[in-house]
């Protein structure tokens, strides 16, 4: 009898483990963020909508994370969920330059042309931007 129940808990922890990897419980967010930002410079959009999600889904405060879903989003035309992610993002971070910009040009696609202005011209403005960044804002504006 104590075989059977070393053996039953051997399978039944093999069984477990094999349930984290398939299900991706396991997964290391680090790991699935490098993933996506790789997709991403490789043009893969889609991946990289994917691997950001589940980043998110494991810590919903990363700003990082956010922001690089909202440009993946942003790349595959749903800017209904970037739009989403940015104010998740943004909650904590209303003056990050990177959120203003896709802010900025998300407005733009959708010809809603004066909420992007409002955007350019924040980054144009902005006292604490660096001349670069004003640049973008002043760019933007023409």
């Amino acid at each position: 009898m104590t075989n059977f129940s070393r053996q039953f808990a051997l399978k039944g922890f093999a069984a477990s483990f094999l349930c984290l990897i398939l299900c991706g419980c396991g997964s290391d967010p680090a790991k699935e963020y490098a993933k996506g930002v790789r997709a991403f410079e490789n043009g893969d959009y889609g991946f990289a909508v994917e691997k950001f999600r589940g980043v998110v889904g494991h810590s919903p405060e990363n700003v990082d994370a956010l922001v690089m879903l909202a440009r993946s989003e942003f790349a595959v035309g749903a800017f209904d969920k970037a739009e989403e992610a940015l104010a998740k993002a943004s909650a904590t971070n209303p003056d990050d330059i990177d959120i203003i910009e896709l802010c900025a040009q998300i407005a733009f696609y959708r010809k809603d042309y004066k909420g992007a202005t409002g955007y350019y011209a924040r980054l144009a403005s902005g006292d604490g931007f660096d001349g670069e960044t004003r640049a973008r804002g002043w760019t933007g504006l023409g």
